[in-house]
C-alpha cells in the first residue's frame, strides 16, 4: 500500500503486527513524527510485541528494571526516534538491558526496533531463567547510557552464553552457602526492615553486593541503622553473631559507638565518604575487652529521593599487623639500647628503658640479677648446673610498680620457696625458656594481679611471664625478667612469638657484654689493621702533625683559659700550671716548677678548709675517681656591683674539679684538674640567703605588728565604751555625779588620744611607703611647740608622777631664734613619739624625771647631749635643699633632745631601734605595749627634714634621744598659697601655729580637760542598768592597764559587785591564797578547818598581756594548784583581752581560761 492508505488504516489491520506478534525477538515501533512534535514520550511507542513485554517483565524480576512502563526504557526508546539506523554503510547497533538492538525506518515515519537475541523459555517450568547478555555482575540501575556500536564484538566474549538467575533474596536458589541460607531464613520481620519479600530492589541489590564480596562488608540501613553484614564479618564480630544481625549498631558496638558515630553521621547526614586507615577500638567480642585496630571506609548509599538511605562500611581488621609493628619496635629498641651498655649494670638499665615506652604490651616489668652467695657453698659448686641453694636475686629495675609496692621485692633468696617469685624463677631456671603464669590456672602470684595507672589500659593484669637470661658461654642464669602481659590481648601465637624474640634478643645482648675485653680489643685491632694497612704510613704522618697542632692549640688554650689548670704527679710536685692558676692562688709565677715544693698549695688554702682539700687529694689517690669540692683561699676577694657600683667583698671561693690519669697498667701517673673562681656566686648566695632571712623576719615583724595594733586599738575601745556607759548610767543616778562623769570623760579622752597616735603612726607609715608624705613649711616658734607637747601630756605626767623639765641651751638664745619656717606637724609628731616613750619607760622607776633640751647652731651637729651618736642617713635618700618657700634667711639647725631616767637600753637592743616594726626586745611590748613604729617614723621624718636622730643609753640609768632638723631664719612675711593650705588640710597630723606668748616655767599639774567638755543631753530612762541579786559577786580584776582596770571596777561596783584588783598574774596568785579557795597542802581531804583564806571570791576576770606574769601563765598555775589540792574547788577565770583571733582564743581555752 502507499503512504496515504497506511495512515488511513488502523494498526490492528496491518499485517506487520501479526508478524511481529509471533516474532521471538523483543520488538517495538516508535512514531518518529510524534517525537519531533514534542508530544508525550509514552505516545512515541505505538507498538510492543509479546516478546518485548516478556523481556521487560523478566528484567524487572531480575532486578534490572521495575515495570513495563519503566521511565528509563521509555526515555531510551523515545531517543531512538532521532538516532540514525545506518552509519558508514553499517547498521547501527544500540546496547540496552545487556542486549544489542537494531532498527530500520518504514516510510520515514515508523521506526521498527528489534533485539538481535531471541527470548528462551524454560521447557520445564516456563520461567525466564537466562538471558543473552554480557554482564559482569548484577545491574543496580536499569537505565544505561546509549552505547552505539559499529557491530564489532568484544574480543574473547561469548555473546551466546546465558547467565544464571542469581537473585536469592527473592527466592531460594540451589547451591547457596550456609550463611546465605541463614540470612535468607533470618526472622527479618522482627527487625525494622520487615520481611525480606517486602524489601525494595535497592536494598536487595546492596545486600546481594556485600554478601558476594569476599572481604568484610556491612551496611547500616534506614533511619534505624539496621545492621546487615556478610560472612567475612562473622569472625571479626565474634560472640555477638548471630544476635547482632538485623540489630542496632548502638547495641552491637556499644563499646566503640562513641568513636564511630561521627563518621556514620558524616555519611548519613552530609553524604561524605570517610576513610580511616587505622583506628584503635576496644571491643568485647570474646568475653573480655580486646584491643583491636581497624581500617575502614564509610560510604553513603543514595536513596530514590536523593538523600542517604544507608551507609556501606568496607573495613578490614589490621590488629595483628599494627601490634606486630609495635612489638617489633620494642625488640629493636632493646637491641639498640643494649649496644650502648659496657657492663651488666648498664645493660639492665638500658633494657628497662627500652621496654618502658610499650605501655600496652608491658604493663609492668621486674628485672632481677642473679649472683652467687659463696658463704654457704664450695667453689666447685659455683655455676655447676641447676642449683639455687646459694643464689640470690637483686632488683635492678622496674616498670609500672613503685619501689614501695609489695611486688617490688628488692632481694629474693632462690632457696626460700615461700617467697612469691621463687617457684616460677626455679621453673624458668630448669626449663631455660619462658614460663607463663596465669590467674585462671592459679600460678600467678596475687601481688602481680594489679592494675597499673597509665599502663596496660589500667586493667588488672591476668597473665605474666618469666624470661631467664643466661650466659651463652656456660649457660648460667644471670638474670630474670618478670614481664606483665597485655590484659586486652589474648596469649596467642603472635604473643608467644614476641616473647620468644624478646628472650632471644636479651640473651644475645647479655652475651655481647660478656665478651672478653681482650677478645674485643683484638678483634677491633685486627679490623682496623686490615682496613688501614695500605695507608698506615701516610696516616701516621698526618696524625703526628695533627697531634703537634693539637698540642699547640692545647697549650694556647690552657695559657689563656679563664680557669686555673694544673697537672701534678702523685707526690704533689707540679708538672704543669697555667697563668690563671697562679692568678687565682695569688702567687708569683716562676720560670720553672722546680722551685715549688711538694703540695705548695697548702699554704694558700684557708686553714678551716685545708682538711677538705687534703681529703680530696687522698680520695683521688685511693678511689681513683673524679672529685669536685668547694673551698676558700686565704686571699680576700673584692669586686663591684655593675648595677649600683657597690663594693662586694668576702673570702675567695674556689671550685676544684680533679681526676686521676691512669695508665694501661692501672697505675696513677698524674692528677689533673681545674680551678674556677666562684666567689661572686657565693656572695650572691649569701646575699640571697640574707634577703630571705630578712624577708622572713619582716613577715614575722608584720604579723607581730598586726597583733600589737589590734591589741592597742581594742583595749582603748573597751575603756571608751565602758566609760560612756558609766556616764549614761550616772546621768540617771540621783545625787552629785560630776566627779564620776569628769573621770569617765577624761578616760575617754586619754583612750582616744592613744588610738589617734596609733592611727597617725599607721597613716604616716603608709605615706612613707607610697612616697606621698610632703614636708610643708609653717611659721612656728620652736619653744612654744615644745611647751605645747608638754601641755598635751600634762595629765599623763601628773597621773604617773613624772616630773618634766625644759632646758634651753645658750646657743638657742644667742641666735635670737623666734619664728622658724618648719613643718610643725612633723616636728611635733617626732617630739610626741619620743615623749611618749620617755613617759612609758620612766613611770615605773623610783626617779621619774624627763628633760627636754632645745639648742641651735649654724653647723650640722655631729653629736648631742650625753654623747649621743646619730644614726647614719640612708644612702638612697638625697640631701635636702631648702626652697624659697622656706624663707630667705640664713640656714641653721634646730636640735631637740629628750632625756629620761627610765630603764635604759642595752647595746644589743639599740641595734634594732629605728627599724620598722621593731622594739628593743620582745619584753618591751609585753611590759609597755606600743606598735613598734614610733622610732622608725621619727627617723624617717627627721631625715625628710634634713636632719638625723640618735640615741645614747645605759641599761638601768635612762636614755637620751636626740634629733635635729634643718631650717632657716624667717625674715619677710610670705603668703601661703592655696596648694600649701590644701596640703596641710589633708594631713591628719598638721598642727596650727601657736600664737606668741611670754615665756614661762613649765610645771606638771592635774588635767583640767573635763572643763572644756560640753554637757551631755539627758538619756531615756530605759537605759538604767538593772542591779544583780542581793548576794553580790566577789570579783578579782587582773589588768595591768590602769584605765581599763579603773573603768571595769567602777562598772562592777555600780552593779553591786565587790571588786578586788591586781596589776599582774603574780599579784593575782598572791591574792588567791587569801581567799576561800585556798586550803592547806597537807590535808588529804579538805575540810572546813583547812580553809586558810577568809576573803570571799566568786570569779576572776584576767587580761592576757601583762608584765611580771601574763594571764596564760597565771591560769596554768591556778589549774596546777587545783590538781595538787592547794585549792578546794574550781576557780572560774574569764579572759578579758583584745587578742581575739581564733587561734589566740583556742590557745587561751587550752591553757585553762
Amino acid at each position: 500500500t502507499d503512504v496515504d492508505s497506511l495512515e488511513r488504516v488502523a494498526w490492528g489491520d496491518v499485517g506487520i503486527t501479526e508478524l511481529l506478534d509471533h516474532d521471538d525477538r523483543p520488538t517495538f515501533i516508535v512514531n518518529v513524527h510524534q517525537e519531533r512534535s514534542r508530544r508525550s514520550k509514552h505516545q512515541v511507542i505505538v507498538y510492543r510485541n509479546p516478546a518485548l513485554l516478556s523481556f521487560l517483565e523478566r528484567n524487572a524480576q531480575a532486578g534490572l528494571g521495575s515495570e513495563i512502563e519503566n521511565a528509563g526504557f521509555v526515555d531510551w526508546a523515545a531517543s531512538l526516534s532521532s538516532s540514525p539506523t545506518v552509519e558508514n554503510g553499517l547498521p547501527v547497533v544500540v546496547r540496552y538491558g545487556n542486549k544489542d538492538w537494531r532498527s530500520f525506518t518504514i516510510r520515514e515515519k515508523w521506526k521498527v526496533v528489534h533485539c538481535n537475541s531471541k527470548e528462551i523459555r524454560s521447557s520445564s517450568s516456563g520461567d525466564w531463567s537466562t538471558i543473552s547478555a554480557k554482564p559482569s555482575g548484577p545491574i543496580s540501575v536499569p537505565t544505561m547510557p546509549n552505547q552505539i556500536s559499529t557491530g564489532r564484538s568484544t574480543s574473547g566474549f561469548d555473546e551466546g552464553r546465558m547467565f544464571k538467575y542469581i537473585d536469592w533474596t527473592q527466592k531460594s536458589l540451589p547451591g547457596l552457602s550456609k550463611y546465605l541460607q541463614f540470612v535468607r531464613n533470618h526472622n527479618w520481620a522482627s527487625t525494622a526492615l520487615g520481611p525480606m519479600a517486602s524489601w525494595s530492589s535497592q536494598l536487595r541489590q546492596m545486600v546481594f553486593i556485600i554478601m558476594s564480596d569476599p572481604d568484610p562488608r556491612l551496611i547500616l540501613w534506614g533511619s534505624d541503622l539496621t545492621l546487615i553484614y556478610n560472612e567475612a564479618c562473622v569472625p571479626l564480630i565474634g560472640e555477638k553473631y548471630p544476635k547482632s544481625l538485623g540489630g542496632s549498631p548502638t547495641d552491637t558496638f556499644a563499646e566503640i559507638w562513641d568513636h564511630i558515630v561521627r563518621i556514620v553521621n558524616l555519611a548519613m547526614h552530609k553524604g561524605k565518604a570517610t576513610r580511616v586507615p587505622s583506628m584503635v577500638l576496644t571491643m568485647d567480642r570474646h568475653g573480655f575487652p580486646e584491643e583491636t585496630v581497624w581500617s575502614f571506609c564509610m560510604v553513603p548509599i543514595l536513596g530514590p529521593d536523593g538523600t542517604a538511605i544507608g551507609a556501606l562500611d568496607e573495613f578490614t581488621e589490621v590488629t595483628h599487623l599494627s601490634i606486630a609493628e609495635r612489638r617489633m619496635s620494642t625488640i629493636l629498641r632493646v637491641g639498640e639500647n643494649a649496644a650502648a651498655a659496657n657492663n651488666l649494670k648498664e645493660l639492665w638499665t638500658q633494657v628497662i628503658a627500652a621496654l618502658e615506652p610499650n605501655v600496652n604490651d608491658v604493663p609492668f616489668a621486674l628485672l632481677y640479677s642473679v649472683y652467687e652467695d659463696r658463704s654457704n657453698e664450695s667453689e666447685s659448686s659455683m655455676y655447676s648446673g641447676y642449683s639455687t641453694t646459694s643464689k640470690q636475686c637483686l632488683l635492678e629495675g622496674l616498670i609500672g610498680f613503685t619501689k614501695d609496692h609489695p611486688a617490688a621485692t628488692t632481694a629474693i633468696d632462690l632457696s626460700n620457696d615461700t617467697e612469691d617469685f621463687v617457684i616460677p624463677f626455679q621453673s624458668a631456671w630448669r626449663s631455660g625458656g619462658p614460663v607463663l603464669m596465669q590467674a585462671k590456672t592459679g600460678n600467678l602470684p596475687q601481688v602481680l594481679a594489679a592494675s597499673i595507672p597509665g599502663r596496660g589500659f589500667g586493667d588488672t593484669c591476668k597473665e605474666a611471664t618469666v624470661l631467664p637470661i643466661h650466659n651463652l658461654s656456660d649457660n648460667t642464669i644471670i638474670a630474670f625478667l618478670l614481664l606483665g602481659l597485655n590484659p586486652r590481648r589474648p596469649h596467642d601465637e603472635d604473643y608467644r612469638q614476641f616473647i620468644l624474640f624478646l628472650h632471644d634478643r636479651l640473651i644475645k645482648s647479655a652475651a655481647s657484654v660478656f665478651l672478653p675485653e681482650e677478645q674485643r680489643r683484638s678483634q677491633a685491632i685486627a679490623e682496623e689493621t686490615a682496613i688501614r694497612h695500605a695507608s698506615l704510613s701516610k696516616q701516621l704522618l698526618q696524625r703526628t702533625q695533627e697531634a703537634e697542632r693539637s698540642e699547640a692549640k692545647f697549650t694556647r688554650l690552657a695559657k689563656y683559659a679563664p680557669v686555673g689548670m694544673y697537672l701534678f704527679d702523685t707526690s704533689g710536685s707540679p708538672l704543669y700550671l697555667n697563668d690563671a692558676y697562679f692568678e687565682l692562688l695569688g702567687i708569683p709565677k716562676e720560670d720553672g716548677y722546680s722551685s715549688f715544693e711538694q703540695n705548695f698549695w697548702r699554704n694558700e688554702v684557708y686553714s678551716d678548709d685545708l682538711p677538705l682539700v687534703e681529703g680530696q687529694w687522698q680520695y683521688l689517690l685511693d678511689e681513683r675517681s673524679p672529685s669536685t669540692i668547694q673551698y676558700r683561699l686565704k686571699r680576700p676577694w673584692k669586686s663591684f656591683d655593675n648595677t649600683n657600683g657597690a663594693e662586694m667583698s668576702g673570702p675567695t671561693w674556689i671550685l676544684s674539679t680533679a681526676f686521676p690519669e691512669i695508665d694501661e697498667a692501672g697505675s696513677i701517673v698524674a692528677i689533673m684538674g681545674w680551678l674556677t673562681d666562684i666567689s661572686s656566686q657565693k656572695w650572691s648566695e649569701r646575699l640571697q640567703a640574707q634577703r630571705l632571712e630578712d624577708a622572713l623576719e619582716t613577715k614575722r615583724q608584720s604579723e607581730n605588728f598586726i597583733d600589737m595594733i589590734s591589741h592597742e586599738m581594742r583595749n582603748p575601745l573597751s575603756a571608751i565604751i565602758q566609760s560612756a556607759d558609766g556616764i549614761i548610767a550616772a546621768l540617771t543616778t540621783p545625787g552629785d555625779v560630776r566627779e564620776l562623769i569628769a573621770d569617765a570623760a577624761q578616760t575617754i579622752i586619754l583612750c582616744a588620744q592613744h588610738q589617734k597616735r596609733i592611727v597617725d603612726d599607721v597613716l604616716t607609715l603608709s605615706k612613707l611607703d607610697s612616697n606621698l608624705l610632703v614636708i610643708t613649711p609653717d611659721q612656728v616658734k620652736p619653744l612654744e611647740l615644745v611647751q605645747k607637747a608638754l601641755k598635751m601630756y600634762e595629765a599623763e605626767l601628773g597621773s604617773t608622777k613624772v616630773q618634766a623639765r625644759l632646758s634651753i641651751d645658750e646657743s638657742y638664745t644667742e641666735l635670737s631664734i623666734d619664728t622658724v619656717p618648719v613643718d610643725s606637724s612633723r616636728l611635733l609628731q617626732v617630739l610626741l613619739n619620743l615623749l611618749t616613750n620617755a613617759i612609758k619607760f620612766t613611770q615605773y622607776q623610783k626617779q621619774r624625771v624627763i628633760t627636754i633640751f632645745l639648742s641651735a647652731s649654724y653647723t650640722r651637729p655631729s653629736s648631742g647631749p650625753g654623747d649621743v651618736s646619730y644614726i647614719p642617713r640612708r644612702s638612697n635618700r638625697p640631701e635636702r635643699s631648702l626652697t624659697p618657700e622656706w624663707g630667705v634667711g640664713e640656714d641653721w639647725y634646730l636640735q631637740f633632745a629628750v632625756q629620761d631616767t627610765g630603764s635604759g637600753i642595752t647595746e644589743e637592743e639599740m641595734k634594732v631601734l629605728f627599724l620598722r616594726f621593731s622594739q628593743a626586745s620582745p619584753k618591751t611590748y609585753g611590759k609597755y605595749g606600743g606598735s613598734g613604729l614610733g622610732l622608725f617614723i621619727s627617723r624617717e621624718l627627721t631625715e625628710l627634714q634634713g636632719g638625723q636622730i640618735g640615741v645614747h643609753s645605759i641599761a638601768g640609768q635612762g636614755s637620751t634621744f636626740t634629733f635635729y632638723i634643718k631650717a632657716r631664719r624667717w625674715l619677710p612675711e610670705k603668703v601661703v598659697t592655696t596648694e600649701e593650705s590644701d596640703a596641710r588640710a589633708s594631713d591628719p597630723l598638721y598642727v596650727a601655729p601657736l600664737s606668741p606668748r611670754p615665756p614661762h616655767t613649765f610645771q606638771t599639774s592635774p588635767s583640767s580637760l573635763i572643763a572644756s567638755t560640753p554637757p551631755l543631753p539627758p538619756l531615756p530612762a530605759t537605759v538604767v542598768p538593772q542591779k544583780l541579786a542581793r548576794d553580790s559577786l566577789h570579783v578579782l580584776i587582773v589588768e595591768d592597764n590602769l584605765v581599763n582596770q579603773r573603768v571595769m571596777a567602777q562598772q562592777l561596783r555600780r552593779l553591786g559587785c565587790t571588786v578586788h584588783v591586781a596589776d599582774h598574774g603574780l599579784e593575782a596568785l598572791s591574792f588567791l591564797s587569801t581567799t576561800t579557795f585556798s586550803v592547806t597542802i597537807t590535808a588529804t581531804k579538805p575540810t572546813a578547818d583547812d580553809i586558810l583564806g577568809t576573803v570571799p571570791l566568786s570569779i576572776i576576770l584576767m587580761d592576757l598581756d601583762m608584765p611580771v606574769m601574763d594571764g596564760l601563765t597565771c591560769v596554768r598555775r591556778i589549774r596546777q594548784m587545783e590538781q595538787e589540792g592547794q585549792l578546794n574547788s574550781h576557780v572560774p577565770v574569764i579572759a578579758v583581752t583584745a587578742n581575739a583571733r581564733s587561734e589566740q582564743i583556742a590557745h587561751a581555752l587550752e591553757q585553762g581560761m
